[in-house]
């Protein structure tokens, strides 16, 4: 009879009923998530140890109901139809605990399946609802956590007595409260790393504890229909769960890692000095590598372009802003450290997603390629794609056509105000992303396609920039903006082909036109120079051939008045200058004449003469008597 054990018990029936109910509380009133991972493993174990402590009472009751009749003796009266002693006492404690091995122990598995069963479905439809998947406070960290502790601290003492022979029958509410503990430290951790690391795990952690709850009942089922085929013996222990053996006994794996050694080497290796020694050290290696991660939390090395706030209990202290250099700080939960780039411009990107990809530092692309992954697509107007032809003019009710471009653009952006940045917004950078993408969305829809894509871009940036730095003084986000740059803007991919062939038509239409005109510049000027040069031409032909035909006219009066004078000096004269004239340096003979005329040699080698009559007349004629 051990009224120590039975007192721990029912400790742990106190403390499993104290955090039923404040995990309720916090639920129903305050609206904490995390406390519901625990519920199902907490009423087990409520169930357990409370079954566990009834069991060791009546035991205490019936060990002392036997000593007690043992020191006043025995006065049943012994005949042919009396009852054993026992039973003449229909409420003994004797018989209260027959009745309770009896029906209460084997009845236990089938509880415990059902309240994990129930637990098990619950957490699942809370892990689908996210409507009821709300982040926690810190503070319901800290609550779990010393919970945990504190069921732990129970956890381990009732194990160690279940190792001993006579503490068998604490190993199954040791086990269940491992497993109550190792719920709180989960959702403890669960908590943290929300709040902390901005994560989303609240519904895959309920989800979690929902499928080992299944595991549990499942286990528990199979425990319970199988004890039908066992003794009462057997039937009368209170068993403990395979499964959570496995989780909160870390002797188990140990003991299964011994045996398989033997089992493999032929001779018990569990029993050498070097294997009792590693046993020995992995309590203190565990705790020194604890001691190592803590340091290493507590320990902080910044980079010359960071500064960082530290956050007591999830509360950022703006007053001790960390610049760059060594630090040391508490560890976590107590402090954490956020780190930000403030020496270093930062690049956002607007209009498509940005990923590390070799082939967007590719200089060179085509529109049928895309420039970016998962580009977006921004609405433009197309009024101006030809305003004289004004293909594309407002009908009557003013609709103007649109079109479709996926525009990139670049922000260079840096911290100046650590604490605005931190403290205004949850992401200062996905709301300035958010902010740039809707500025580009209205600025694009009063923006021409033609314009966009041609001389309208510097225009565009230009704009963006001065909106985005009135948007980020509004929002007082804590950012300066240097810088804003178009990294493209092309056709969707899907419809590049039919954009370059409507472009190509209209340059095909704009180049007709431009050569039309520049043919008719070039020919303009040539038709009048050639007008010019055509009537100038009539012009001095006709002066010519007035001139030529008054001179030949004059020519022919003043021959026709010296063949008048001399009319036979003439004809001769005019003879000798077309001979001379049409023979020129050609020895000219004059055929001889009768006998009684005269012969005439005249050599014309030599010219001593001006013509034919100045020899003639120059000439002595000779004495015909000679």
């Amino acid at each position: 009879m051990n009224r120590n054990l039975e007192k721990l018990l029912w400790l742990a029936v106190v403390i499993q009923a104290v955090g039923l109910v404040l995990d309720i509380l916090l639920r129903l009133a305050a609206g904490v998530v995390m406390v519901q991972i625990s519920i199902p493993f907490t009423m087990a174990g409520l169930l357990v140890c409370l079954v566990a402590a009834w069991r060791e009472r009546l035991t205490r009751r019936s060990l002392e109901e036997k000593q007690d009749r043992a020191a006043i003796g025995d006065t049943t009266t012994h005949s042919l139809f009396a009852m054993t002693p026992e039973a003449e006492t229909p409420f003994s404690a004797a018989q209260q605990l027959r009745q309770y091995e009896r029906f209460v122990l084997p009845a236990l598995p089938f509880m415990l399946a059902a309240i994990c069963g129930a637990g098990a479905v619950w957490l699942a439809a809370i892990a689908r609802t996210p409507a009821m998947l709300l982040p926690d406070s810190p503070p319901v960290a800290g609550f779990l956590a010393g919970r945990a502790f504190v069921v732990f601290l129970l956890h381990r003492v009732l194990l160690a007595i279940s190792h001993r022979q006579e503490g068998e029958s604490v190993r199954a509410p040791a086990i269940w409260l491992g497993l109550t503990a190792l719920a709180a430290c989960f959702g403890a951790g669960i908590v943290l790393a929300d709040s902390w690391a901005d994560t989303a795990l609240t519904g895959p952690a309920l989800l979690t504890g929902s499928i080992v709850a299944a595991l549990l009942a499942t286990e528990a089922l199979l425990t319970g229909v199988t004890g039908f085929y066992k003794s009462h013996t057997a039937r009368a222990r209170l068993r403990a769960s395979r499964l959570g053996t496995l989780l909160c006994d870390p002797s188990v794996w140990a003991h299964s890692l011994a045996g398989a050694l033997d089992y493999q080497f032929g001779y018990r290796i569990s029993e050498t000095a070097l294997y009792r020694t590693a046993r020995r050290l992995v309590l203190p290696l565990l705790v020194l590598q604890l001691l190592l991660l803590l340091f290493s939390h507590c320990l902080v090395i910044l980079e010359p372009h960071e500064a960082a706030v530290i956050e007591v209990m999830g509360r950022p202290a703006t007053d001790r802003i960390l610049q760059s250099g060594y630090h040391l700080v508490l560890p976590p939960p107590w402090h954490r450290i956020r780190r930000y780039p403030i020496n270093r411009i930062q690049t956002l990107q607007v209009g498509f997603d940005h990923h590390d990809d070799h082939n967007h530092h590719q200089d060179v692309k085509l529109w049928s390629e895309e420039h970016h992954d998962d580009e977006h697509d921004f609405l433009v107007a197309a009024h101006g794609i030809d305003r004289e032809r004004d293909l594309f003019a407002p009908d009557a009710a003013g609709h103007v056509p649109v079109t479709l471009l996926s525009i990139s653009l670049n922000m260079e952006v840096q911290i100046t105000n650590l604490v605005h940045y931190m403290t205004a917004y949850r992401d200062p950078a996905k709301l300035l992303r958010q902010s740039a993408a809707r500025l580009l969305m209205l600025e694009a829809g009063n923006a021409d396609v033609f314009d966009l894509m041609g001389p309208g871009q510097q225009a565009l940036a230009e704009r963006m920039k001065r909106r985005l730095e009135d948007t980020v003084r509004e929002l007082n986000l804590g950012l300066e903006i240097r810088a804003v740059n178009l990294l493209g803007i092309h056709p969707p991919v899907a419809v590049a082909g039919a954009y370059e062939m409507v472009i190509g038509a209209d340059e095909m239409y704009e180049a007709a036109i431009l050569e039309g005109n520049s043919y008719r510049i070039r020919r303009l000027p040539a038709a009048s120079a050639e007008a010019y040069e055509h009537r100038q031409s009539a012009a001095a032909e006709r002066d010519a051939r007035m001139t030529t035909a008054a001179a030949e006219a004059a020519l022919f009066v003043s021959r026709a008045d010296a063949a008048r004078i001399a009319p036979l000096v003439y004809p001769m004269r005019t003879f000798l200058d077309l001979m001379e004239a049409r023979l020129p340096h050609t020895t000219r003979h004059l055929i001889a004449a009768p006998a009684d005329a005269d012969v005439i040699e005249i050599d014309f080698t030599h010219k001593p003469y001006d013509g034919l009559l100045d020899a003639a007349g120059r000439l002595e004629r000779p004495d015909p008597g000679n």
